[in-house]
């Protein structure tokens, strides 16, 4: 059984696992006020990133306080992300001023800072107080991936949604994005050897120092996704979906995402998916882009990681909660 009213959802999941395109898909959908990584925005150096299960009780005041702030959070890239989407609570002309508005602020964010100036312009949802009552707001979030559980004490009534990647695409993209210089990759190595997780499998500073680019990067993935596996696997307001699912039947995902949030289908979403899944372009695609051949983007780690490399990622966490999702060849298990 579903608790609690569902007007705030908060979509979680490690970096490059198709965070992006879910909240997208979740964004298209004219209820939805969606804030894109307001936590890397606004943060929060007080909370700490990796709270043990024990210790979240005594921040979840100050989470909740945070979670509020991040709700409003308006500077363009949470506010403004593209592609935009019509919302039911805002008439054409308001939508397309907006809109407008959004587009100016970008370019005079990108002349501010070719000359060496910063400014944190607002996007306004321009939203009336009687129709905020109506609109469900979704976080996304790849940096407070590990504080998941604490975010889910701190408003329990809050739907969450993490989504996993198979760890050989996640390892094979985040050392694309190294090469391209468009990622700064750190695997948080003191961070880790803290984590209960870690400990239990004795995997101490000496262990993973040894261990080659790819297995510490799967070791990242592994015990940040088993985290929030542990600490929310009694907790109803928690889905866990496997974004090769997603990429296989994205509408009847998607479905059944909406249904958990407490949102009806929404055409609009429908059109996005249609579009987002239908791209024709070339192979050269941009590290970022949302919209591409979905399939072609889950499977797209078996040419760029030798039979080595994968048999190296899959001994680290096949063990584990989020490995077991998952075999060498790319099949998802059935997941939750």
């Amino acid at each position: 059984m579903v608790e609690g009213d569902g007007k705030l959802v908060l979509l979680l999941g490690s970096p490059r696992s198709g965070t992006s395109w879910l909240a997208k898909i979740f964004d298209s959908h004219s209820r939805v006020i969606y804030r894109h990584e307001p936590d890397s925005v606004q943060k929060s150096p007080g909370l700490p990133f990796v709270p043990e299960l024990a210790e979240q009780d005594q921040w979840r005041d100050q989470a909740a306080s945070y979670l509020s702030a991040l709700q409003e959070e308006r500077a363009s890239k949470s506010a403004g992300s593209l592609p935009m989407f019509r919302k039911q609570f805002r008439g054409a002309l308001p939508e397309y001023a907006r809109r407008f508005y959004s587009n100016s602020v970008k370019v005079i964010e990108a002349l501010a800072s070719r000359c060496g100036l910063s400014i944190s312009p607002q996007i306004p949802d321009w939203i009336s107080s009687v129709n905020k009552e109506k609109a469900v707001y979704v976080i996304k979030s790849v940096d407070s991936l590990t504080r998941t559980g604490l975010f889910a004490r701190a408003v329990p009534s809050a739907r969450v949604v993490h989504i996993i990647r198979h760890p050989c695409a996640f390892v094979a993209s985040e050392i694309r994005g190294e090469k391209l210089s468009v990622m700064q990759i750190d695997t948080f190595l003191p961070s880790q050897v803290k984590m209960s997780q870690a400990i239990a499998r004795g995997m101490d500073i000496t262990v993973l120092s040894a261990m080659s680019r790819e297995q510490q990067l799967a070791s990242l993935w592994m015990l940040q996704n088993e985290k929030v596996m542990q600490e929310m696997a009694s907790n109803p307001n928690y889905r866990a979906v496997v974004y090769e699912d997603l990429c296989k039947s994205p509408v009847d995902t998607a479905m059944e995402l909406f249904e958990f949030c407490g949102l009806e289908w929404d055409k609009q979403t429908a059109d996005f998916i249609s579009l987002s899944t239908d791209y024709k372009g070339s192979d050269n695609e941009r590290y970022f882009q949302v919209v591409r051949d979905p399939l072609k983007a889950a499977g797209k780690w078996r040419k760029e990681l030798s039979a080595e490399q994968i048999k190296a990622i899959m001994d680290v966490v096949s063990d584990s909660l989020p490995g077991k999702l998952f075999d060498s060849e790319g099949r998802a298990e059935q997941s939750r």
